[in-house]
């Protein structure tokens, strides 16, 4: 069968969709393994900071609440596991081309990244990153 310029093209919108989709499962893959790492490298006392591990499509937001609030770290495990759920719920629907955007509303977030608490060392941020980046099959 003699192929055309049109059966060119057919094949190459086949190829530029399956690549989006290839790219919107490692950006999915990539922020669940941050979220579901970082909340756990997170220094904790009341679960605020880890609480506010986000992910949005639609920008950065506000600084929330702890999901559980407690004391000493006590509430560690409640409120990352509602931290990693959300940052699935909005995984799970989003779109090739849709942007994602993973924050920390925290005012004081920096301050525990350059290693301010004992819990966690400097670069603890970085780190889940780059764990991330290479569960995604992504380089840096």
């Amino acid at each position: 069968m003699k192929k055309t310029l049109l059966d060119l093209a057919a094949k190459m919108d086949e190829i530029a969709a399956s690549a989006s989709e290839i790219g919107n499962e490692a950006k999915k893959t990539f922020v669940n393994t941050f979220i579901g790492e970082i909340v756990y490298d997170n220094p904790v006392d009341t679960s605020k900071s880890l609480s506010n591990w986000q992910v949005s499509d639609a920008g950065v937001g506000n600084e929330i609440d702890a999901l559980y609030p407690g004391e000493l770290g006590s509430t560690q495990r409640s409120s990352a596991n509602e931290a990693i759920s959300r940052a699935q719920r909005v995984t799970k629907a989003v779109k090739p081309g849709t942007t994602l955007t993973i924050f920390n509303a925290t005012k004081y977030i920096r301050r525990l990244n350059e290693g301010y608490s004992a819990q966690a060392p400097a670069g603890f941020i970085e780190a889940a990153e780059i764990r991330a980046m290479k569960a995604a099959g992504m380089k840096k």
